[in-house]
């Protein structure tokens, strides 16, 4: 059987990544509405008038924002995956 402190720290890691997700959902949405934003950003600066400076600073900014929304993915997975072994360890434990 598994003594109360190690049970304590299961515990403790299980609580310590739901926050984590909770924040990572709070600057997954963030972080999409700013992607989107930069997207229509891009589409109104690709005009035969547009500057070719704004054309490329939208698209930078596009980019970049791209990248980090999967970044974010990326994060939010081993989110997820942490905090199902953290639940295996801990039935595991409790046999």
């Amino acid at each position: 059987m598994v003594d109360d402190t190690e049970n304590m720290i299961l515990r403790k890691s299980l609580d310590a990544v739901d926050q984590h997700r909770r924040r990572i959902y709070a600057t997954v949405a963030v972080v999409f509405l700013v992607t989107l934003y930069a997207f229509f950003r891009l589409i109104d600066a690709d005009d035969p008038t547009a500057d070719v400076r704004a054309l490329l600073r939208h698209s930078v900014v596009f980019l970049a924002m791209w990248t980090c929304t999967w970044a974010l993915a990326i994060v939010f997975q081993m989110t997820r995956m942490t905090k199902i072994l953290l639940r295996a360890i801990e039935l595991a434990a409790a046999k």
